[in-house]
Formats: structure tokens, sequence, C-alpha cells
């Protein structure tokens, strides 16, 4: 099984229980001072005590919290719990720093999520999850921007003339650029990419440029069909960021609109075609997983095993339909076997995630990619797609218990016979039980 570390995202950010009424989204201001950020965050006048909070403080994968000395009206906030301040009720705005770490080149690891300089860079990455002080309780999104006449700054989601929006508190994070860093622009319909480019000579000499649009043409029109895709009207910013082969792996960190991807930076060694099919499966996994929140607009989120199901099928096959070969197929491999023991249904591996088990995740992946790849060889069997029926799943309500929604497992039924069901009850298991599943007939 493929290292879970390999594509691990930040898919979503903490959900957090509030209390009193919910305000609306803040506004951050950040003010370049030598090698450090200055962050003013204005609150609400509303005679009420404020926790603040640092969502990436928590994380598994985060780097404890960038956040230093938080103050207000020139005195200390007290701290109640690590990434944790209190702001008395009397507290109108909220002044910190940050100090972005100071990388070597190729040296950022993307599950990390650091607001750092990389190498000799004259531009900073910054993390919001790291970074950025919340106010627990409020809804929606809010916005950041740069102080007046101070350094560009670079998002996902345009929030008005130089601001860039933050996501709301439940949703997942975004990356920024702050400074003038070598960019790339390209467009897919009504959806534009904007890459940066950490070592333009290096991404170019890959053709990461140049793959990854191919990726891309095909994951969008699967998740956009037809004129769809064309009436999108949507940005991303993608984070071409080497790192250096000691680490063993390479990563990708998904936001809202934004991510970072890692690519393989070797030196004077040049990269091998697993090296880039790798990378080109980091990127289209995440990609698939901004594209599918595009597509699900208002709706809540897909359930987690499903989400990571379909980053994990997608993100294979864009880099297999990209780059096609006995190396793709070996990776395609690690992700689809048809003979890998089933121990549980997706349903019931998502269930234990959510009740604090964690040994199931691993299985939204593998098990995940294997069963939505049987089922699209069934379906092209009678002389359909899988990617036919995905845009009306990821227009769907799910039922509460994470199952598959009734209309697309009749359809997906009706399409390839009863060996869609006998799929569906195997690998993603049925409501309210979790049957010991019988063996799959031999391979035709």
């Amino acid at each position: 099984m493929m290292p879970r570390s390999i594509f691990l995202t930040l898919a979503g950010a903490l959900l957090l229980a509030t209390s009193g009424m919910a305000v609306a989204g803040s506004h951050y201001v950040v003010a370049a001072a030598g090698n450090t950020l200055r962050i003013s965050l204005q609150l609400a006048h509303d005679g009420q005590i404020k926790t603040l909070f640092v969502p990436g403080s928590g994380g598994t994968y985060a780097e404890k919290a960038q956040v230093e000395a938080p103050a207000c009206n020139g005195r200390a906030l007290a701290q109640d719990a690590p990434g944790n301040w209190i702001a008395p009720a009397s507290c109108t705005k909220v002044l910190w720093t940050v100090r972005p770490l100071e990388l070597a080149a190729n040296g950022y690891d993307a599950t990390r999520q650091n607001t750092a300089r990389i190498g000799k860079a004259r531009w900073i990455v910054f993390s919001e999850s790291t970074s950025l002080l919340r106010v627990k309780g409020e809804t929606g999104p809010a916005t950041i921007a740069m102080r007046k006449h101070d350094l560009p700054m670079t998002g996902g989601i345009p929030a008005g003339r130089q601001a860039w929006k933050v996501p709301a508190q439940n949703d997942a994070p975004e990356f920024y650029i702050i400074g003038r860093a070598p960019t790339q622009t390209a467009h897919f319909g009504g959806l534009r990419v904007t890459y940066v480019l950490d070592n333009p000579a290096q991404i170019r000499a890959q053709n990461l440029i140049g793959l990854h649009a191919q990726a891309m043409d095909y994951l969008a029109a699967t998740a956009f069909p037809g004129s769809q895709c064309n009436a999108l009207q949507q940005h991303l910013l993608v984070l071409w960021l080497g790192l250096d082969q000691s680490h063993g792996m390479l990563n990708g960190a998904a936001g809202g609109r934004s991510f970072i991807a890692n690519y393989s930076a070797t030196g004077n060694v040049p990269p091998t075609k697993k090296d880039t099919l790798l990378a080109l499966m980091v990127t289209s996994h995440e990609q698939f997983h901004q594209l599918t929140q595009m597509a699900r607009r208002d709706l809540p989120g897909l359930p987690g095993w499903l989400n990571e199901a379909l980053g994990a099928y997608y993100g294979i096959t864009a880099a297999r339909l990209v780059r096609p070969g006995s190396k793709a197929d070996a990776l395609y491999s690690h992700f689809v076997d048809r003979d890998r023991p089933i121990e549980h249904g997706l349903v019931e591996w998502n269930r234990r995630y959510a009740a604090g088990d964690p040994s199931g995740y691993p299985f939204f992946y593998s098990q995940g990619a294997t069963f939505l790849s049987l089922l699209d060889q069934a379906l092209q069997a009678h002389g359909s797609r899988l990617d036919a029926l995905l845009p009306a799943l990821l227009r769907s309500r799910f039922p509460a218990d994470n199952t598959l929604p009734a209309d697309f497992v009749q359809r997906a039924e009706k399409l390839a016979g009863p060996e869609a069901r006998t799929l569906i009850e195997r690998y993603v298991g049925v409501s309210g039980a979790d049957p010991q599943p019988e063996p799959l007939p031999a391979q035709r």
C-alpha cells in the first residue's frame, strides 16, 4: 500500500462548537516588517469576550502555531490552552507577529503547511491554518489583504480589489503568496489557474505545467461536462514547490481554491518517470477535491470515504492517462487490487474513523479506488462509464448513514446489471449492516 502521507491533505478544517450569537466574517491586514509579518484583526465592538484560536495548532501534520505574542491595546492576551487566547470584552483590535520559517531550497514539505520563506526567494508562502487567529463562533468567510502600498498578495479567491477570501472555519484552509513570485497562467474553460513556480527551470524541464494541463483538461471536463466548464468563472492557485529526494516522498496540501504540490527536486540527477507520475497523481488528487467542492456549491461535503476514494481514483487515472506505460500501471496497481481482502465496507470504515479510530482511513484510498475502478469496468462492459455518472453523483444529497444515494445505485444497476449492486454491497456496504462479502467471480 502506498504510504498515506503521499497524498494526505488537510482535506477539511476542524469543525468547531459555537456558542452565543455568531458574528460576520473578519478582515485581516498583513504588514511586512523585515523578516517578520505583523497581522491585525479588527474585532466586533459588542461587549463580548472572545476566544481566538489557530486552526492548525492541533492538526496531525501541521507544525505548532506560528502566531506570536497576540496583544490588544498593548497588553498580551491571556492563553487558556495551546493555540487558544482570550480577548477581553473591551478589545476591538488584536495584533500579532508571524515569523516565516527559513527553509532551505527544495525544503518545503507540503504536509507541514507552514508560513515559510524558501531558500533565497523574495516571496513567502503564507498558511492560513498556522498563522491566522480565528474568532471562535464566527460564521462565514473572512477576507485578508496586505497593508496599503506594501508587498502584493496572491490567493485563490478574489474578494474585491487587492483582497482575498479566507475560508469559513469549517471549510478547507487556504494558502497565499506574499511578494512577487514567478507565475504562469492557464485557462480550462471558465477555470483560470495561476501557477507559482519556485524554480521555473526545474518545473519546465519536467514539463509539469504541460502535463498538469492535460490532466486538468480531463478532470475538469469529467466533473463539468459540455458547456458547464465554460460557465465556471473560477480561479485556482497552484504552488509548485520542490522537495528534495531525501524526504523519500512527495506530498500535496489542498485548500479550497489553492494548493501546494511538491515535485521531485533532484539537483543534477534527472527526475525519473515515477517522480513525474507521483507529482501528477498528487496534484490530480488534490485538484479533484477542489473540482468536487465547486460542483457541490452549497451542498454539504461528500462523505469522507467517497471524497478520498474519488480523489485517489481520479488522481491515478489522470496520471496514467497523461503518462501511460508500465510505471503508470504499477502505480495504479498499488491502489486497485480486486484480490485485496475486504474486512469492512467503506461506510463502516467511515463510521469508525468518525468515532476516533484512524485505522480505516487508508482504505478510503485503496478500497475506494478499487471499488470505483471495478464499477467503471462493469459499466464499460455494458457500454457506459463511471465518468458519465459522476456529474450527477457530485451534485447529489447523501443519506445520513453515508451510503450511496439510491438514485445512483439504481442507475448503476440499470446500466451495469446486478454486478453493480454486488460491488456496492461488497466494497461500500449497505445501510445498517456490514456484511461479510462473498468473493468476486473470477475476472473475465
